[in-house]
This record gives structure tokens, sequence and C-alpha cells, in this order.
């Protein structure tokens, strides 16, 4: 890859890497929207009758979400795809350094040689 070709590789890694993060804060706030509801349906359920019972129930009630199951499984690709990103980003932002340190030292090398010559 060129030098010039790396703010656009960067920005778009970078611009990936927002929308991942949007997708998961996205996707967190629906999962605890669902928390929530359960965590209701556990408060206001008079058969229980104490902090254990009310424990088994919600994860009863967790299991049971399968819409909620499914979020949890989105999240943790999410979360995959996000590291996987910072990874790609780190390592375009590395090949962007050792490419400038590069064509310093071409540019030295040439000057040596100029001072060389004359």
């Amino acid at each position: 890859m060129h030098l010039k070709q790396y703010p656009k590789a960067i920005a778009t890694q970078q611009t990936q890497l927002l929308e991942l993060r949007r997708a998961i804060r996205q996707t967190r706030g629906t999962i605890a929207g669902k928390e929530i509801d359960i965590d209701k349906a556990v408060v206001f359920d008079d058969t229980l009758k104490n902090e254990a019972q009310r424990k088994v129930k919600r994860s009863e009630l967790i299991g049971n979400d399968v819409d909620l199951l499914h979020l949890l499984e989105r999240l943790d690709e999410l979360d995959d795809q996000k590291e996987a990103a910072e990874i790609d980003l780190n390592r375009l932002m590395n090949q962007l350094a050792i490419a400038k340190l590069e064509k310093r030292q071409t540019i030295a090398q040439m000057e040596t040689e100029a001072r060389l010559a004359s």
C-alpha cells in the first residue's frame, strides 16, 4: 500500500469500528430493557417468597426468553467483530508508521549520497 492510501484505509476502518460500537450500544440497551421487564415480572410475582426463589425465577425467565438469548449471542459476535476491527486498525496504523520510517530512510540515504557525490 502506498503512503497516500493509508489515510483512507484508516478512516474506513475507524468508521467500521464506530458502526460496531453503535451496534453494541444499541444491543446492550435492548438487552437492558428486556432484563428490566424480567426483573419487574419477578418483583411483582407474589408466589415467590424469598430471594433464592426470585433468583431461580429470574434465571428461568432469562433462559426461556429466546429473543434475549439471541441478543446476548449477537452482543458476543459484535464484541468479537469490534476486537477484530481494533486489531486491523492498529495494524494499519503500525504499517503507516513503518512506511513513513522507510520513506524517511530512503530520503536520508539520498541526501547522504548527494553530499558524498558533491
